[in-house]
């Protein structure tokens, strides 16, 4: 019995081979890499719109293909994944008063809890069971309420959308979930789960569960689906807006070119496709292009296909209602 008991302590607390890898791997490339990212709040701008996990190359397919006017740049993120992005960026100061920060992403609440003058957490009553994850349109009305509430601040608008789960994926994605219950206390830590494999590290299974052409698809589809309401919020805030992300996602570049292992997902080590990100500037000279009627229209058309798509018959009539009513605000 006592035997038993040791083995099964010995099997509870065993890191494998893959854990002392990665872990390996992971703090000797930090030791040597040096942070040149910019600070988002060096930057002129009274709205930020974040898109979670967003890759400056295929925000630059999407905004050619959706035909956006305002030269589009790319930026170097302090930041491999969001806790990164939030730490580096806002650790220089203990409040920032001017900003409201409106955010599907828990980890604001996790590392941010009272830097600013308002956190307003949609993940917190905006949480969609069926796909794990805070819908954009939850995210569009809560920033334009905010918007009327708080007129003389700043905004942050922190979509979820690229980063998975992805909407169109058929695929449990558990990862979103977990982190919400760590910002809620339901769990203590966030385990996750990795595969294994000698040539490649993965942040999520879903890497090791899913063919990589199947992901960039259904990462392209999660763009496609959050533009339209960036769009319908480019039209209705006011003065400088800039649209970007916190960090990018890696679909398998090598994490050194001295080492023949593939990373996939984000977080591990500064890729340039995870440290570059979009930065999109729209000034309030601008903002007719998104206002005219024939542009609103067809962002509305595409809200409301993906309402239908995603929601249920009773959520698509509240969401058709809220859009109807946005209409008549302009």
């Amino acid at each position: 019995m006592k035997l038993n008991k040791v083995l099964r302590k010995i099997r509870e607390n065993y890191r494998d081979f893959y854990w002392w890898r990665d872990n390996i791997i992971y703090y000797t490339l930090r030791m040597f890499e040096r942070n040149n990212g910019d600070y988002i709040l060096d930057e002129d701008w009274d709205n930020l719109i974040i898109l979670d996990d967003c890759r400056y190359d295929i925000f630059k397919i999407i905004y050619l293909e959706r035909k956006m006017i305002r030269k589009l740049q790319k930026r170097i993120s302090r930041g491999t994944y969001t806790v990164d992005f939030l730490v580096e960026n806002f650790s220089r100061c203990d409040r920032y008063n001017d900003i409201v920060y409106i955010t599907a992403n828990p980890y604001v609440d996790i590392y941010l809890n009272r830097k600013f003058y308002k956190i307003i957490s949609v993940w917190k009553t905006g949480w969609n069971e069926k796909y794990k994850t805070v819908l954009p349109s939850t995210v569009m009305y809560a920033a334009i309420n905010a918007l009327k509430k708080y007129p003389r601040k700043r905004f942050i608008i922190h979509f979820l959308q690229p980063h998975h789960p992805y909407l169109s994926l058929d695929f449990e994605d558990l990862l979103m979930e977990k982190i919400r219950d760590a910002a809620t206390g339901k769990i203590q830590n966030i385990k996750e789960e990795r595969a294994k494999s000698l040539l490649a590290i993965y942040s999520s299974s879903l890497y090791a569960s899913v063919p990589i052409d199947c992901i960039v698809e259904a990462y392209i589809n999660n763009l496609r689906i959050v533009m339209p309401y960036v769009e319908l919020l480019l039209s209705e805030l006011p003065g400088r807006t800039i649209v970007t992300s916190d960090h990018g996602e890696s679909f398998g570049d090598k994490i050194n070119p001295l080492l023949p292992i593939k990373f996939y997902g984000h977080g591990f080590t500064r890729l340039r496709s995870l440290i570059s990100v979009p930065w999109l500037v729209v000034d309030e000279e601008f903002k007719a292009f998104y206002r005219r009627g024939e542009r609103k229209r067809k962002n509305k058309r595409e809200i409301a296909e993906v309402e239908k798509k995603l929601c249920s018959e009773r959520q698509r009539i509240r969401e058709l209602i809220k859009l109807l009513r946005l209409g008549e605000r302009i």
